[in-house]
């Protein structure tokens, strides 16, 4: 962060800072649970077509198969193995899950960018008194208290999958370049 960006966040009020970190909290967890949604979709469809693929082979070709009867016996074991335990791994609700997380901070985002404009507008506007000014940061750090609760009431879910590291990194980066800060 160059100086005049740490400078500018210093210069914030108590309200601008929490929301700000809010938002860029929100746009990254929007990015971040959206990739890992769209990785588990893409496996469980993967090893839906594998099974298939598989399976189809294993029966489709038993003319084939039975002049090299180990070869037969070694696919149906494996379609056989690989229908059970591809269902363990839950893709499909881990992917609903990371969906659902993803709509919701994307919801955040938007909520955190409206309060925001509201703040930042308000703020800027020299002809508003600091009366005015001030109910509008206590009137928003009213509604940014409430979307903590939304938070806190995910935090259960979120916790119910392990953190990937190098996906958290990589949107942290992308939120800090399209906001300028890097």
């Amino acid at each position: 962060m160059n100086a005049w960006k740490a400078t500018a966040l210093f210069a914030m009020t108590e309200i601008e800072r929490l929301l700000w970190r809010s938002k860029l909290t929100a746009e990254m967890n929007t990015g971040y649970w959206g990739y890992l949604s769209a990785r588990n979709s893409q496996r469980d469809v993967w090893f839906k077509v594998f099974i298939a693929v598989i399976s189809s082979g294993t029966v489709g070709a038993w003319a084939f198969w039975a002049a090299i009867p180990i070869v037969w016996k070694a696919l149906s074991g494996l379609s056989a193995l690989t229908s059970i335990v591809v269902p363990l791994f839950k893709y499909s609700d881990k992917a609903k899950l990371m969906a659902d997380l993803g709509g919701k901070w994307s919801r955040l985002a938007n909520e955190y960018r409206g309060l925001w404009a509201e703040l930042t507008d308000t703020l800027a506007d020299s002809t508003n008194s600091s009366e005015f000014k001030r109910s509008k940061a206590e009137s928003v750090k009213s509604k940014w208290d409430l979307l903590n609760v939304e938070i806190e009431k995910m935090a259960q879910n979120e916790a119910s999958i392990p953190l990937d590291k190098k996906v958290r990194l990589s949107c942290f980066e992308e939120v800090k370049r399209a906001n300028g800060l890097s």
